[in-house]
């Protein structure tokens, strides 16, 4: 395989707790992806990564599952895992086979022990990782404390790359740290729209958060930053490509599956942010 074959793969591990909505996401990321023909449901059973007759009828995964798809002409293999602690074995094996990790977390609670058993499993293997908010739409869903959550309990490397507007029932979009941009959602689909002037405060408060620790990537940003000089866009990218794949931060989207809300961002960050197999240093063995 030639150099440039390989830099458009991305081998992506889906973890977190059990019913944080890992294999929901990786329906919906096939589903925009247009590997699958039509959209399955887990409460259903028919997901198409659920395949054994056990897991549709228990309506949760059992055993690792892996399934593919093209996006900006990029090959990204998912590898969706169980979320019970009965199955660490077929996470850990995730972990082995991945470049890159999607870390989900319910936006409507805490920091739960699978959240803490993916994360401590990332700084295991030092994979390169971003995590995702999901459910955002639900009932009591509040992605603004659960990334401050996440802070808390993790760090400051775990930084904001996108705010919700609104939360709960009225979550309707997001704000695009990177570019300042909008998104809501109207009528079935996603606009872009201007940021809404009642959060301009906040934007400029989680921007700054997303600086702090994209800085640390690269020492003259990081300059610049300490200095109170202006990064640019162009500038801030380059220091999350670096930063995500050196596992110097881990930034945070968002998502709702019912709303189709983050699923293209999301396929963009996987290819924009997560290393593919030639990025990867070399496995350190122990005897």
């Amino acid at each position: 395989m030639s150099t440039d074959q390989l830099s458009r793969l991305r081998n992506v591990v889906l973890a977190g707790h059990a019913g944080s909505g890992k294999t929901t996401l990786a329906e919906h990321l096939l589903f925009k992806a247009g590997a699958i023909p039509r959209l399955g449901r887990v409460d259903d059973g028919t997901a198409s990564l659920d395949h054994e007759p056990e897991e549709q009828k228990r309506k949760l995964s059992l055993s690792l599952s892996v399934s593919e798809m093209e996006s900006d002409g990029h090959r990204i293999t998912l590898i969706d895992t169980p979320g019970y602690a009965d199955f660490v074995g077929e996470v850990i094996e995730g972990f082995a086979a991945a470049d890159g990790a999607l870390l989900t977390m319910d936006a409507s609670g805490g920091v739960e022990p699978g959240t803490e058993q993916a994360i401590a499993l990332g700084r295991q293997t030092n994979t390169a990782a971003l995590f995702v908010l999901t459910r955002c739409d639900r009932e009591n869903a509040d992605p603004n404390a659960a990334l401050d959550a996440l802070r808390t309990a993790f760090g400051t490397k775990i930084a904001p790359l996108e705010i919700a507007i609104g939360a709960a029932e009225s979550f309707r979009g997001y704000v695009d740290l990177v570019h300042r941009r909008a998104y809501l959602f109207n009528e079935g689909r996603l606009e872009e729209v201007p940021v809404p002037e009642e959060m301009a405060d906040e934007v400029a408060r989680r921007r700054d958060q997303l600086l702090e620790a994209a800085a640390d990537a690269d020492e003259d940003v990081l300059t610049k930053y300490l200095e109170g000089q202006e990064i640019s866009d162009a500038e801030l990218e380059e220091c999350l490509h670096k930063g995500v794949r050196e596992s110097v931060l881990a930034p945070v989207l968002l998502s709702s599956a019912a709303r189709d809300i983050g699923i293209e961002g999301l396929l963009d960050a996987i290819v924009r942010y997560l290393p593919s197999p030639g990025e990867e240093p070399p496995v350190k063995a122990t005897d």
